[in-house]
C-alpha cells in the first residue's frame, strides 16, 4: 500500500476506536473524505461514477425529506432494494432521519417477509419504485426537494436483517453501532496477517458488489469493510455469468467475495472449455496449475502475478488480470475449485460467519498450499471460538448481534452461541466437517 493509503486506514481506525462506536460515528468517518469514488455502474455503454461526496449529499437530502415526511419514529422502516447506489442512500437516510432500517431479503417468500414486518411493526417501505409488501410505499426517487435539515440528535443506532430462510421461521438479528464497529475493526487484523487484501490494481481497489447487502456476508465483508476505508464498489446490471465476467474485466475489479455457487460455476466453465480441446490440453492445464501453485508457495505475491500471466488464456476469459483477492463464504467450496482459483492467481480464501455472529474468521495464510486445505482460519480479535464435547463450534464476543428474535420471541446473545457446525481445530485453524 502507498504511504497515503496506510495513513488513511490508520486514521479512520483510530477515529473509530476513539468514537462512541455508534452508527453516527461510523457514518461521519466513512464520508469524511469526499473525493474518492464510492460507486461505479454502467449501462452497457458508459461507466458512471459517484463519489463519496456526491452520495453524502444525496443521503442528506433524502434524510431531510424522510424526516419531513414521516418524522423520527424511532421504529423500523423496511428497506426493499437490490444492491445499488440508491441502496446506500436509502440505508443511511433511514438512520439519519431517526429511524431504523430493516433490510428486506429480496429472495424471501412474501408471506415470511410480511410476518417479519408485522413483528417489527413496520409502517413504511422504502423501495426503488413500488412494493407488494403491506405498508406505505416511499420511492427513493420521491425523497427530493427542499426540506429543513434533520436535527443532529435523532440519528438512530440499530439495524436488523434476517438469517437464511431454510427453516421458514421468522428469524431477525439486531445489530447496534458497537457490534458493527467491532466488525470493521477486525479488518486491521486481516490487513496485518494478509497484506494482499489491500493490494490495488493501477492505483484502484474495487470490490464487486455481488453479495446482497441485506445478507450478513454482503453487509459486513463487502459494504462496511471497504467503504469505511474509502474504497470503490462496482455494481452489476444483472447477475448473469456473462455480465459478472464482463463487468469485472471492464471495471478492473480487484476483490470478489462470493458464495460457492459462483466459484463452482467458474470452475465448471473452465474445465468444460479445456475438455473440449482434448486430454492433452487437460493434462497441460494440470501441469501449469502445479507449476504456478508451487511458485506461489515460494513467492506468494510474485507468484500470483506470474500465474495470471502464465495462464492468460484462462484469466482473460474469466475476470481478467486485475483480481487480487477473493473470499468464499456461505458453505463448502470444493477442493478442486479452491485449487483452480488459487492456481490461476486469484488468491482464494475461505471465510466463516452467520447472521447471528457476523463475519468471525477468514483463512489468511499467504501460501496456496495452506489455503487449499479449506480451513476457515482462526477467530478474529472480537470473538472467541470453542468446541463442545461433540465438536460443535460455539462463538462468543463483542461483534455478535445484540439480540435475536425467532417467531416473535426475543433471545439475547451474550452467552456462547451454538453454530451447529461440526469442526476440528488443527494448529489453531478450524476446519468444517458438516452440520449437526
Amino acid at each position: 500500500m502507498k504511504k497515503e493509503l496506510r495513513q488513511f486506514l490508520r486514521t479512520n481506525r483510530q477515529m473509530l476506536e476513539a468514537s462512541p462506536k455508534d452508527l453516527k460515528a461510523i457514518f461521519e468517518i466513512m464520508f469524511r473524505s469526499r473525493d474518492q469514488v464510492l460507486c461505479e455502474t454502467n449501462d452497457g455503454f458508459r461507466i458512471q461514477t459517484d463519489t463519496y461526496g456526491q452520495i453524502y449529499q444525496r443521503i442528506c437530502r433524502a434524510a431531510n425529506a424522510l424526516y419531513g415526511t414521516i418524522g423520527a419514529t424511532g421504529g423500523y422502516v423496511a428497506l426493499e432494494m437490490e444492491n445499488s447506489p440508491d441502496w446506500i442512500v436509502a440505508f443511511w437516510a433511514i438512520l439519519k432521519s431517526g429511524n431504523k432500517p430493516y433490510l428486506v431479503n429480496m429472495r424471501y417468500p412474501a408471506s415470511l417477509t410480511e410476518g417479519i414486518l408485522k413483528t417489527l411493526q413496520v409502517r413504511y417501505i422504502l423501495c426503488a419504485q413500488t412494493t407488494q409488501l403491506p405498508g406505505a410505499a416511499i420511492a427513493i426517487t420521491d425523497l427530493e426537494g427542499e426540506y429543513p435539515e434533520v436535527p443532529e440528535d435523532v440519528f438512530e443506532n440499530e439495524l436488523a436483517f434476517s438469517s437464511s430462510a431454510t427453516s421458514m421461521n421468522e428469524v431477525i438479528c439486531f445489530y447496534s453501532g458497537l457490534q458493527i464497529a467491532e466488525q470493521i475493526l477486525n479488518f486491521q487484523q486481516i490487513v496485518k496477517e494478509s497484506p494482499e487484501i489491500a493490494n490495488h490494481y493501477k492505483g484502484q481497489l474495487k470490490q464487486l458488489a455481488f453479495l446482497p447487502f441485506y445478507h450478513v456476508f454482503g453487509l459486513f465483508a463487502v459494504y462496511f469493510w471497504f467503504t469505511f476505508f474509502g474504497r470503490t464498489l462496482v455494481f452489476l446490471r444483472d447477475y448473469s455469468a456473462e455480465t459478472i465476467l464482463k463487468t469485472c474485466r471492464r471495471h478492473q475489479v480487484t476483490h470478489i467475495f462470493a458464495v460457492p455457487m459462483l466459484w463452482h460455476t467458474i470452475e465448471k466453465q473452465v474445465r468444460a472449455e479445456v475438455a473440449k480441446q482434448g486430454a492433452k490440453q487437460e493434462e497441460k492445464l494440470g501441469r501449469a496449475l502445479a507449476f504456478t501453485t508451487a511458485l506461489q508457495n515460494c513467492f506468494p505475491r510474485f507468484g500470483s502475478n506470474v500465474a495470471k500471466v502464465f495462464l492468460r488464456q484462462v484469466t482473460d476469459k474469466l475476470f481478467g488480470p486485475s483480481v487480487m483477492f477473493c473470499i468464499n463464504g456461505g458453505s463448502y467450496l470444493r477442493d478442486s475449485a479452491m485449487e483452480l482459483l488459487n492456481g490461476i492467481g486469484y488468491r482464494m480464501h475461505n471465510g466463516y460467519g452467520m447472521s447471528e455472529i457476523g463475519i468471525t474468521s477468514v483463512e489468511l495464510r499467504r501460501r496456496p498450499k495452506d489455503r487449499n486445505r479449506n480451513s476457515i482460519g482462526h477467530p478474529f480479535s472480537s470473538v472467541n471460538y470453542r468446541l463442545d464435547a461433540e465438536g460443535i463450534l460455539q462463538v462468543k464476543g463483542t461483534s455478535l448481534c445484540v439480540k435475536k428474535m425467532v417467531n416473535g420471541e426475543t433471545m439475547m446473545t451474550d452467552a456462547w452461541f451454538d453454530t451447529g457446525d461440526r469442526m476440528e481445530c488443527i494448529d489453531g485453524h478450524y476446519f468444517i466437517h458438516g452440520r449437526r
